[in-house]
């Protein structure tokens, strides 16, 4: 009995038109943010702060990092920063004695 082996299991799945449902989230919430500011806000203060979320918005959908999405990234770096530290001891090996030859004398 032969059975199909699934090949590129990393690639996500495109749910609405070239994105990833995971991706189409991160621009609809980014979006709607943006929106909502816009409507409640004067126009400078809604600048002030949609810019920076429809910016987090754009980087979370299309940014990767070595081959990791930036959701990854920033996961791991508020883990790093977060969590505590574990630091392993390891014992100094001893000094070698250098030995150093003087000049001849004549």
């Amino acid at each position: 009995m032969r059975y199909e082996v699934p090949q590129f299991s990393e690639v996500e799945t495109k749910i609405v038109g070239p994105f990833s449902l995971k991706q189409f989230g991160y621009l609809l919430v980014g979006g709607g943010l943006f929106y909502v500011l816009l409507k409640t806000l004067n126009l400078l203060l809604a600048l002030l702060f949609g810019v920076p979320i429809a910016a987090l918005a754009v980087a979370l959908t299309f940014l990767k990092i070595n081959g990791q999405p930036f959701a990854t990234v920033l996961r791991n770096g508020f883990q790093f920063v977060l969590r505590p530290k574990f630091y392993i001891w390891k014992k100094e090996l001893p000094k070698i004695k250098t030995v150093t030859y003087g000049e001849e004398e004549q």
